[in-house]
């Protein structure tokens, strides 16, 4: 059975080990880098209702302006609600943001 150790960071974070009997090494070594990169950095989620956009689609960056502080950001589409009533179409999206 292969597996990959994770280590993120400078090295010193330790993430959870990629085991899987099924998967061959090139593929294990795709699933380290993911599992590295997600724990390589510190992310926030955060919920935005937006006016609906066909174009936006899982997994996009998006820029956000952000009133409170005027600095806009990128954020990742985690995921996409939309809710639709007679008279309107409501969309919120989860989006994932780096902390800087």
């Amino acid at each position: 059975m292969s597996s990959i150790e994770v280590y993120s960071g400078l090295g010193n974070k330790r993430g959870k080990d990629v085991i899987d009997a099924l998967l061959g090494n090139e593929v294990l070594l795709v699933r380290g880098q993911r599992e590295i990169n997600k724990y390589a950095y510190q992310t926030s989620s955060i919920k935005l209702s937006t006016i609906w956009n066909p174009n936006i689609k899982l997994r996009d960056i998006v820029e956000v302006s952000d009133i409170t502080n005027n600095i806009p950001y990128l954020a990742r589409v985690t995921g996409i609600e939309i809710k639709q009533t007679i008279s309107d179409i409501e969309v919120l999206l989860s989006l994932e943001k780096v902390s800087e």
